[in-house]
């Protein structure tokens, strides 16, 4: 069963093991995708940028307001999606990701911009510029 074992840089860090990051909260929203449906809803949107979290991940937890609030200005033009890692473990092993929160912006199906981390409002900005 995948947990978290660090905490760095505003990050948890996934490992195989029986550690936390942070204290037990109320869910937060995240969708469950396999590879295939994450792919199909990529070539269906022309811009998403997909936060990848987890409920347990106090730095996710930290980065959501943020990221909401920025992406509430640009929602015209690209789609905030959020994946919870936990319920989609073959998507995140299949994309390499070992940390979380990690931020993803995908264009006509390709990743072409990318954060790991709780991160400031400048580098959120700067992945929802064209």
């Amino acid at each position: 069963m995948r947990s978290v074992r660090w905490l760095l840089a505003g990050a948890c860090i996934l490992s195989l093991g029986l550690f936390s990051c942070g204290e037990s909260e109320p869910p937060q929203e995240g969708e469950a995708y396999s590879p295939a449906q994450f792919d199909k809803m990529l070539q269906a949107n022309k811009i998403v940028v997909v936060d990848f979290k987890a409920d347990w991940c106090v730095p996710c937890k930290q980065l959501a307001p943020k990221l909401e609030r920025i992406a509430a200005a640009h929602a015209d033009s690209i789609m905030l999606k959020k994946v919870d890692v936990d319920l989609s473990r073959a998507l995140a092993d299949s994309l390499r990701i070992n940390s979380i929160p990690y931020v993803a912006k995908f264009v006509n199906g390709v990743k072409v911009k990318e954060f790991m981390g709780n991160v400031d409002d400048a580098t959120i900005e700067a992945l929802f510029k064209p």
